[in-house]
């Protein structure tokens, strides 16, 4: 008698939550302005398994997403879907735009003001 399998709903389940894991570590890490080799080395990784961790190919271990939590300074919760979202896949933002907010938290109160005000008169001509 062999081991009992996953049925293969829960094999996906398992995997876009992974996934979702992932880019929210992403996500975190480009907000803190950090590249993936720094936050590696912070860790005691190599680039390419902070690399592969972040594409969603190898799982992150729960001691790893503790240390990953305390260098980048945020709750452990923050790394996982709220229980009420029904497809962990969903995920508004990319990697793009968590840079461009990087960058945008970065300028002045006047500057970010003058920004979105334009911001505001291109949406209006684009509809």
């Amino acid at each position: 008698m062999g081991k009992p399998k996953a049925p293969p709903e829960i094999k996906q389940h398992l995997s876009d939550l992974n996934q979702a894991i992932a880019l929210r570590v992403c996500a975190n890490r480009v907000m803190k302005g950090y590249t993936q080799t720094t936050t590696a080395k912070l860790i005691g990784l190599s680039f390419q398994q902070m690399q592969k961790y972040e594409a969603g190919g190898n799982r992150i271990s729960a001691p790893t997403l503790f240390y990953l939590a305390q260098v980048l300074d945020v709750p452990i919760a923050e790394f996982f879907p709220h229980q009420d979202t029904a497809d962990y896949t969903e995920f508004p933002f990319t990697k793009r735009d968590w840079v461009f907010l990087r960058d945008f938290k970065q300028l002045t109160p006047d500057v970010r003001l003058a920004l979105h005000s334009m911001i505001q008169v291109l949406l209006k001509e684009a509809n």
